[in-house]
């Protein structure tokens, strides 16, 4: 009969740095698939998508804020100006995202999705 330490020895050793970060890697691809997917297969418009997100992110991040410690206060002046617009941006690619996928293939959606980087580069 095997002892604890013998069995310890057995089993598999920690992941790498390198192994996490590309499951990571995986693991948030497959989650903007899936997000392409489940907005092809729902039958209601990209606007409506994009608030029922918001309907869950929002306490969400409220949470996470509140765990962590942060402030729920707003910025004030041009720093305020510049969040409010980031936000107006970010609702308009999700909108776009959804809209893109419900009108083509998930493929074509998700293709001009993974390219914006290389557009912001261009830039």
């Amino acid at each position: 009969m095997a002892d604890r330490e013998s069995i310890s020895e057995n089993t598999a050793p920690a992941q790498s740095p390198a192994r996490r970060g590309l499951l990571s890697l995986h693991a948030a691809v497959l989650l903007v698939a899936f997000a392409a997917l489940f907005g092809k297969w729902i039958g209601v418009g990209a606007f409506l998508i994009v608030f029922g997100r918001l309907v869950f992110a929002i306490p969400a991040l409220g949470a996470a804020i509140a765990w962590s410690g942060g402030s729920f206060r707003l910025p004030a002046g041009r720093e305020r100006l510049l969040l409010i617009g980031n936000g107006l941006v970010l609702a308009v690619h999700w909108v776009s995202f959804f809209h893109s996928v419900q009108i083509s293939t998930v493929a074509i959606a998700l293709l001009g999705y993974c390219s914006a980087p290389v557009f912001a580069v261009l830039l």
